[in-house]
Formats: C-alpha cells, sequence, structure tokens
C-alpha cells in the first residue's frame, strides 16, 4: 500500500496493517460496526484513499456527491432514500400501493366514487321506481298504492264488491238453512229416512257457485276500474274517488265488454270441465275404474293446462284496455302478444298472488262464515235466522273483497307496466316526462303517444 509520512491508509473500522505497529490507531470515533467490511464513502477495504469527507453530525452518513459514469457502464441506482419497509428493492420509490392495488401496478388515484360500474338509480316519483319491476317491487308497489289512495281504492272496490256479494250471500244463507234443518232432523229422529237423499235445494246451490263466478268476474272488473288509479300512483297522483270514477267514464263500455268475453269463457271451462267429469263417473260405472280414472286424467290434465294457458295469456286484457284506449278484442290480441315469453313467469307470480290473497281471505271470513252457518241455531225463527246468516255471509265477503281485490288488480296492472318497460322501453318514456318537469296525464301509457308527449 503506499505511504504517507510513514503512515498507510486505513479504512474506519478495518484491521491495521500488519507493517504498522500495533500501538498506531488512527480508527475514527464514530466508525462503523466491525462487520461492516465497506470502507467510509462507499470504498472497499484496500482501495485509494478518498478526499477527505465533510463533517456531519454524529450516527447520520455523510451524503455522497453523485459523480459520472464511465462510458458504456451501466446506470446504478439514482441516490436517495432506500425502499421503505415491506417494499422490494428495484421498486419505484415512492408511497406504496392504495388499497385495493396490488404491488406493482401504476401507482395513482383509483377511479371517483360513482364512475364507472357505479349502479344507476332510476327516478320514484310514485310507487315505484321507474324501471323493470322484480316481484318484491311488485307487491310493494301493490300495497303502496292502496296506503297512497285509499279513497279511491276502497271506494271503487266498496261498490263493486257489494253489488257481486248480495247473490252468494243469499245463496249461503239459504244453504246454512238447509243445513240446520237436517241437523235438527237428525237429532230428533237419528235412525229416520230423509225425505230426500240430497237436502239442499238448487237455488242454494246454484246461488253459491253462480255468485263464485260473478265474484271472479267483479274482480276482473276491478282490475280495469283500478288499473287508472294504478298508472297515476306509478306517476306520484293521488286520484280522489271522484276523479277515478271520471276516468272510467270513457272505458266503462270496453270494460263491460271484456268482462262478458271473460263470463263465456268461464262458462265453457265450467261445461268442459263438467262434462269430462260426468264422463269419467260413467265409464267408472260402465266399465271400470281404472279406465275412467285414466281418462280422466288424460284427458282432464290436457284441458286445464289449455285453460290456465289460455287465461294466463288474456290475464292482460283489462289494464290494456284501459291505459292503451283500446277495444275489447284489441285489448285481448295486445295482451296475448306482451305475454309471449314470459308465461311461466306471470303463473309463477299470480299463483303466489292467489295464495296469499286466499290465505289473507279465509283468516278473514271464517268467524263469518261459521258465523252465518250456525246463526239459526241461536236466533228464534226461520225468517229472522237466514237475514241474521246472510248479513253475517255478505259481511264477510265485502270485508275480504276489499281487501284481496285491490291488491290483485294493483299486481295485475304492475304486471302489464313491467311486461312494457322490458320489452317496449315505457320506463325510459316515463323517465323523460317525469324529468321534463311537465305535468303528466295517462296519454303517457298510450302505445301511440299524442303530440307533445315524450316517446
Amino acid at each position: 500500500m503506499p505511504e504517507e509520512d510513514g503512515q498507510s491508509w486505513q479504512a474506519p473500522g478495518g484491521q491495521p496493517d500488519p507493517v504498522e505497529s500495533p500501538g498506531q490507531d488512527i480508527t475514527p470515533d464514530h466508525a462503523p460496526e466491525a462487520g461492516n467490511r465497506t470502507a467510509a464513502g462507499g470504498a472497499p477495504e484496500g482501495s485509494a484513499a478518498p478526499p477527505a469527507a465533510a463533517w456531519s453530525a454524529p450516527g447520520v452518513p455523510p451524503r455522497q456527491a453523485p459523480g459520472y459514469a464511465e462510458p458504456g457502464a451501466p446506470a446504478g441506482p439514482a441516490p436517495g432514500w432506500g425502499p421503505p419497509p415491506g417494499q422490494l428493492s428495484g421498486q419505484q420509490p415512492g408511497w406504496g400501493p392504495p388499497p385495493g392495488q396490488f404491488p406493482g401496478q401504476q401507482p395513482g388515484w383509483g377511479p371517483p366514487p360513482g364512475a364507472g360500474g357505479s349502479p344507476t338509480f332510476a327516478p320514484r316519483p310514485g310507487v315505484i321506481a321507474l324501471r323493470p319491476l322484480s316481484l318484491g317491487d311488485i307487491f310493494n308497489g301493490a300495497f303502496s298504492y292502496l296506503r297512497d289512495n285509499p279513497k279511491a281504492t276502497l271506494g271503487v272496490t266498496f261498490i263493486v264488491v257489494a253489488i257481486v256479494s248480495v247473490l252468494p250471500a243469499l245463496g249461503l244463507a239459504d244453504f246454512s238453512r238447509e243445513y240446520t234443518t237436517m241437523i235438527d232432523t237428525v237429532i230428533d229422529d237419528p235412525y229416520a229416512e230423509p225425505e230426500t237423499a240430497f237436502p239442499f235445494s238448487g237455488f242454494s246451490l246454484l246461488s253459491i257457485y253462480g255468485g263464485s263466478l260473478l265474484q271472479l268476474l267483479g274482480t276482473s272488473l276491478l282490475v280495469g276500474l283500478l288499473t287508472g288509479v294504478v298508472g297515476a300512483a306509478v306517476l306520484g297522483r293521488r286520484p280522489t274517488f271522484g276523479e277515478a270514477v271520471r276516468a272510467m267514464r270513457g272505458r266503462l263500455a270496453a270494460l263491460l265488454g271484456l268482462t262478458g268475453l271473460y263470463l263465456v269463457f268461464s262458462v265453457v271451462a265450467i261445461i268442459l270441465i263438467s262434462l269430462l267429469f260426468v264422463l269419467s263417473i260413467g265409464l267408472v260405472m260402465a266399465l271400470d275404474p281404472l279406465v275412467g280414472l285414466a281418462v280422466l286424467f288424460l284427458v282432464g290434465a290436457p284441458l286445464v293446462v289449455l285453460l290456465v294457458w289460455a287465461g294466463v295469456k288474456t290475464t292482460l286484457a283489462m289494464p290494456v284496455s284501459v291505459l292503451e284506449q283500446v277495444g275489447p278484442f284489441r285489448a285481448l290480441a295486445r295482451s296475448w302478444r306482451l305475454t309471449s315469453g314470459s308465461f311461466w313467469r306471470l303463473v309463477g307470480i299470480l299463483l303466489l298472488t292467489q295464495i296469499l290473497v286466499q290465505i289473507v281471505a279465509s283468516t278473514l271470513s271464517t268467524p263469518f262464515t261459521f258465523g252465518s252457518m250456525f246463526v239459526g241455531m241461536l236466533i228464534p225463527g226461520e225468517a229472522a235466522a237466514t237475514v241474521a246468516s246472510a248479513a253475517l255471509a255478505f259481511l264477510g265477503m265485502l270485508l275480504t273483497g276489499c281487501i284481496s281485490s285491490p291488491f290483485t288488480a294493483g299486481v295485475t296492472a304492475l304486471l302489464y307496466l313491467d311486461l312494457r318497460m322490458r320489452r317496449e322501453g315505457l320506463d325510459l318514456r316515463l323517465q323523460a316526462a317525469v324529468q321534463s318537469g311537465a305535468a303528466i296525464g295517462p296519454e303517457v301509457y298510450l302505445l301511440e303517444p299524442r303530440p307533445g308527449v315524450p316517446a
């Protein structure tokens, strides 16, 4: 090694040169640890002496001045701080990756809130959001329009249900009177032969079953009458009872025509099912019970499926007739086309609706039904017992009809609007009409909007 003034240079923390005297020590007071074999300033042990470094505070490494690299030499790392804890050597120094970003991705800000795939919320001016509806949306909307429009819905429903409940109430009262008479006869003389094999009159049975058919037609008529209320509730309007009645004046003839067509369809279905049942009974008695049951199943099952299919395909005719302002036959054809491809979805929703309605109706009507049947045992006199029984039956039918029928009508009307949103973009037209700020009327639901209505 070169020597200056008889003394060789030594790296801080290094071992003295063997030629030096043992007592000679030039190690600085704040040298690195003995395990570090790198000379101060980054010079390896045994290299030439670097220029004298400037003084620095104890424990702080001196800053190294950058130099120029030799031509052709690879560029080394830029001077500065080392990688922070948890960052691999060779990564770009700086802040770590933001939450949700993997190391190695380009650092930067993430997308602002609401950008990219964030959901867009459809406006909701009324009982439903203006977008295609789910099952929960349909049921919530059916309950909401009842809650928000009690006068219009319950007023119209009360009138229709009161009219169609008179006949079945009288039939049930007559049936209860005959049933009470039969029970009294059996109690008085258990061994006496009955005067007739079937103690119930034709009037009571015809009134009960005919009245049930009349109630079904009344529910169908209510779907049309309340569709206008549902259409207004979707747009955030709350029509009064008078407004709802005036809005239906121009559509009453078409609704009655549709009700008549439904009546013909129902009568034909009842006749076909009755004939099939009678034919099966005849085969059971004449030939073999297995033959009769086989005919009943092989013919009855397809017949029931056909009737259900036709009923579902035409179930939206009432809302079509009211909101699109078309006649009965055009409404049936329009309902047939609109329900194409959605048969099973409609069947499921309508079936679930009927299950809920029947549960509620049975719960509410059970006390009135039993009361009308056994009131003859408590009230003396045949006439008074019949009147009391009919009154109780009528009240029970009126109560259940005023609750269940508007809900069924609301579900049917919302199913119609949902299919138009999915197939024809009705939701976009309604959104444009709402956002325009102009007054919106029922003409927005027309298949071909009038001038001035957003298409």
